[in-house]
């Protein structure tokens, strides 16, 4: 989904996704940092309310962080792995 920048934005999204997915539950696999580059690996679990299936997904993110440490750019590619 396409988020609009600011902690606004996010913060309606991810309370959309925890009432649509009530039981979602999210993994960090992985977490690389280099200079003001962090990136992480991550696999999201849930069950739709609507068939009951269970359902995963696996995601790349990129954040690049300001000097005072906030994001500043975010990029991320999600696909369904099961």
């Amino acid at each position: 989904a396409d988020v609009p920048p600011g902690p606004g934005e996010t913060k309606r999204f991810v309370t959309q996704m925890l009432q649509d997915r009530p039981d979602i539950r999210i993994t960090v696999e992985d977490v690389l940092a280099e200079g003001d580059r962090v990136a992480l690996r991550n696999i999201w679990r849930w069950t739709d309310t609507e068939s009951g299936e269970k359902r995963c997904q696996m995601g790349i993110l990129v954040l690049r962080l300001d000097d005072a440490g906030r994001i500043a750019e975010r990029w991320s590619a999600y696909v369904m792995i099961k």
